[in-house]
């Protein structure tokens, strides 16, 4: 996906918008809207079809219990949200409440005046359920600005029916070389793993020197003699055909959701690398094949090295600071977060809730799932590094996304790869910064 310079552009609609006035801008919240007039609200995420069905079945209940709001839902893969959000921003047309990304809260949010400070809905929005450093992720200047729907770290599942059926012991998978002994026990043309991304290379050098890739100030912490480390352990786990080539990924995966890929689903890659909320999502297709996926512990370079995986708040909720049902949209955001129609509806499509009176909800009924049961007990005893809000902006994606990408496909050395993702990467955050 080619996401150069999405900020410039940003910059450059918006611009364009103020010059032409206050056409398509929405105007400030109504102190009635959601309570006497009907009103029309947008509300727009991304995500795989479990996240869809959950979330408009929740919105329809919330309709039900609220006939005077109607909710018009916008949502899709995550392929192109990156672009839509910018030029939404942009021209003022983003929907009244929005699931972003932490990247996005940062993109959008420099100075602390990107979305409405939900701090002024606390008598619709029920927060008792979150801890003060959650709410922290979404608080800039004092005003909340986005709510955490949960905290996720980078972790690694495994389909335990394919890793059974070729006789390999998943509780005994500690280290890297762990997965390649398994590789051993594949046939040809299935992998272990399938290990795709940037992401990977950079848990593995957390692992190495205790260190995120960029950090909160947007300083790149690595050199680029070990960032093409990095490649080269990426590269030899290709080599030991833990996971597929560059090109195979290229071919087979492209850009989709990796719950969504052929080849997970019919158990041809065993194992996938994802945030720990989005297990649940490989989990429902490999359950609806008839197979058993869990998470083992986090794979290090030594049985008892550091994890060094990442970890970040995830899928935040914002209300569009110009739109003019605030209210309305407050009330659907409380219905997602807290009532007990709304939490139970939604499941843990988008992982466990960090909320914790909504954990409670679903565990009371049964809905926490074993993987998701997991996934939880694996953030909460993996030590993480806490994740740069610059690492996945448009622009650092693709500074560090397409030299890897060259060097899996042989287009570049490993040290010219490495090279060129710390000097592309230090100049997208300079870009960033001086916007």
């Amino acid at each position: 996906m080619k996401v150069k310079h999405i900020v410039q552009t940003a910059s450059v609609l918006l611009a364009s918008t103020l010059l032409l006035g206050a056409c398509g801008q929405k105007k400030a919240s109504s102190t009635k809207d959601g309570d006497d007039e009907k009103v029309t609200i947008r509300f727009s995420w991304w995500g795989a079809d479990d996240r869809h069905k959950a979330t408009n079945a929740a919105v329809k209940q919330f309709e039900k219990e609220n006939p005077n709001i109607a909710v018009k839902t916008e949502y899709a893969g995550w392929d192109g949200q990156v672009e839509k959000m910018a030029t939404q921003m942009a021209g003022g047309t983003e929907s009244d409440l929005m699931q972003i990304t932490y990247d996005w809260y940062q993109t959008y949010n420099a100075d602390g005046t990107g979305f409405a400070d939900l701090n002024a809905y606390k008598d619709i929005v029920d927060l008792s359920g979150y801890s003060q450093s959650m709410l922290a992720e979404g608080t800039t200047k004092d005003k909340l600005l986005a709510i955490p729907y949960s905290n996720s770290t980078h972790a690694y599942g495994v389909n335990q029916t394919v890793y059974a059926k070729y006789g390999v012991d998943v509780s005994k998978l500690k280290t890297w070389n762990d997965y390649k002994d398994a590789a051993k026990k594949f046939p040809e043309g299935s992998y272990p793993l399938m290990i795709t991304s940037f992401n990977e290379i950079t848990d593995y050098l957390g692992q190495k020197y205790g260190k995120s890739f960029i950090d909160a100030s947007g300083k790149v912490s690595f050199t680029a003699s070990q960032v093409a480390e990095g490649l080269k352990w990426w590269q030899s786990m290709v080599d030991a055909k833990v996971t597929p080539s560059m090109k195979e990924v290229m071919e087979n995966v492209g850009t989709a959701d990796g719950s969504s890929v052929k080849e997970v689903v019919n158990g041809q890659y065993a194992g996938f690398a994802a945030w720990s909320g989005n297990m649940a999502a490989f989990n429902q297709v490999l359950k609806d094949g008839g197979m058993k996926m869990t998470i083992p512990s986090m794979p290090r370079i030594k049985a008892d090295g550091r994890a060094g995986s990442m970890q970040k708040p995830t899928m935040l909720f914002a209300i569009s600071k110009d739109t003019k049902h605030a209210k309305a949209a407050a009330k659907l955001l409380n219905f997602l977060l807290n009532d007990p129609k709304g939490v139970k509806t939604l499941g843990v499509t988008r992982g466990l809730p960090a909320n914790t009176n909504a954990a409670k909800i679903l565990e009371k009924n049964g809905q926490v799932d074993d993987v998701t049961k997991m996934a939880a007990e694996y953030q909460q005893t993996t030590k993480g590094i806490n994740q740069s809000p610059y690492y996945e902006m448009s622009q650092v994606l693709e500074a560090y996304d397409a030299p890897m990408k060259a060097y899996g496909l042989g287009q570049l050395s490993a040290d010219e790869a490495g090279k060129k993702i710390v000097t592309d990467v230090k100049d997208a955050i300079k870009q960033i910064k001086n916007q």
